[in-house]
């Protein structure tokens, strides 16, 4: 069985513990309307990602 690749969480909305923005996500609403924002990475997940690139440098 192969070993999942890991993957940083993320979340829409900047809250307690996802604080470090990482990109732009958009999408259309129920209604149809364009929508997008901000997508802010785990501030744990941001730390071991800056450690891997360190790592492949």
């Amino acid at each position: 069985m192969r070993k999942k690749k890991w993957e940083p969480r993320t979340s829409t909305e900047k809250k307690s513990g996802y604080t470090t923005f990482c990109g732009l996500w958009d999408g259309v609403d129920k209604d149809g309307k364009p929508i997008g924002g901000a997508m802010y990475m785990n501030d744990e997940d941001a730390a071991r990602l800056e450690k891997e690139k360190g790592r492949k440098r």
